[in-house]
């Protein structure tokens, strides 16, 4: 039977529910969209890796031995130390006169109690402890002569022995020396300044100063 009409016009039921089907299945399709390709001149931040921790830990190194303590000037008598049982300490040097080679250097200095803060510490551990000087290398010495100074600035006798030589006496013999002193401390219960002078057996002399702390 032929259709006229808008019964013409339908359109069969199998090609539209194809038809349905086929726009779902588009819907349902899952498009991915391309992303801009980056400029070729486009500034990149990077991070640069740290460097790895050491584990490493430092080598001890011992300081290096620069030889004895005391002037190593040889227009300058040795330096004079003095201790109280313990490392000695180089005490500050006062007026000296220093033989070598038959020559002669002398030098004044200012008083030793001039320096009194500043002169190097020499600490007791008891009020009885005694004091040994000697001189750098344990260069001898003919006579010394150890004296602190009181509250008055007179210098008081702590010990001493020896006898320097003459240059000028008749027969004149080498006097006896000595490379190390031992003497009695300073008063209780106070920091005096003590010095301590030398004389040479081939001439000349030379005083030292400190600072000696007695309980």
């Amino acid at each position: 039977m032929k259709r006229t009409g808008l019964a013409a016009l339908a359109v069969p039921t199998s090609v539209l529910v194809a038809t349905v089907w086929l726009a779902i299945a588009c819907s349902g399709a899952t498009t991915s969209t391309p992303t801009p390709a980056q400029p070729s001149n486009a500034a990149v931040n990077t991070i640069a890796p740290s460097a790895p921790m050491s584990t490493d830990l430092p080598i001890y190194s011992p300081p290096i031995d620069t030889g004895p303590i005391g002037s190593q000037d040889p227009n300058m008598p040795p330096a004079g130390l003095l201790s109280a049982g313990g490392a000695p300490v180089q005490g500050a040097y006062g007026s000296y006169c220093w033989t070598v080679a038959g020559s002669s250097t002398c030098a004044d200095m200012p008083p030793l109690t001039d320096s009194g803060p500043d002169l190097p510490l020499v600490s007791l551990a008891t009020a009885s402890t005694q004091l040994q000087f000697s001189l750098t290398d344990d260069q001898p010495f003919a006579s010394w002569a150890a004296s602190y100074v009181d509250d008055n600035g007179n210098y008081v006798p702590l010990g001493g022995a020896g006898s320097s030589l003459d240059p000028d006496a008749v027969n004149a013999s080498p006097a006896n020396t000595a490379t190390h002193a031992t003497f009695k401390a300073p008063p209780a219960n106070d920091q005096w300044v003590v010095q301590v002078i030398v004389h040479f057996a081939d001439g000349g002399d030379a005083s030292y100063g400190w600072n000696v702390d007695v309980p």
